[in-house]
């Protein structure tokens, strides 16, 4: 699935999933195959090419920064009828090789599919968050 978002008047950005067996290293459970681990990726305009490289977020670097690339996951970390948490992987190397976690952050569940509140995450996050005003995206199908 891609979601497409604008990015400063340049092609249109999308990111895609690919849900596969948990590959190893990874926070979820070992030869999962139950949608609870997936790569993340960016792309700018072809979804035949990852962009997630640091020219493409940093256009005015030299040009060698493309060889900066980055691999991208979101990993199921919670257990059976638990509320839904997910780590967001963020791994930086070169080329093909990434070993250095960095960027990384965890996400809770806050609706499910219908919008109807998942407690007690969503309490604790309009708590934190205030008089602020949200838009929360459910029921993608």
């Amino acid at each position: 699935r891609s979601l497409p978002m604008a990015v400063r008047g340049r092609p249109a950005a999308s990111i895609s999933v690919k849900c596969e067996p948990y590959p190893g290293g990874a926070e979820c459970k070992p030869g999962s195959t139950d949608l609870s681990y997936g790569n993340l990726q960016f792309h700018m305009g072809s979804l035949s090419k990852s962009a997630g490289n640091m020219k493409t977020f940093f256009p005015h670097w030299p040009d060698f920064s493309e060889k900066v690339t980055g691999r991208y996951s979101l990993e199921q970390t919670s257990g059976p009828g638990q509320n839904l948490e997910f780590k967001r992987g963020c791994f930086w190397g070169l080329g093909t090789c990434h070993w250095i976690q960095f960027g990384s952050y965890n996400l809770k569940q806050i609706v499910d599919g219908d919008g109807v509140p998942v407690e007690p995450a969503y309490s604790e996050f309009m708590d934190y968050m205030g008089e602020i005003p949200l838009m929360v995206w459910s029921g993608f199908k």
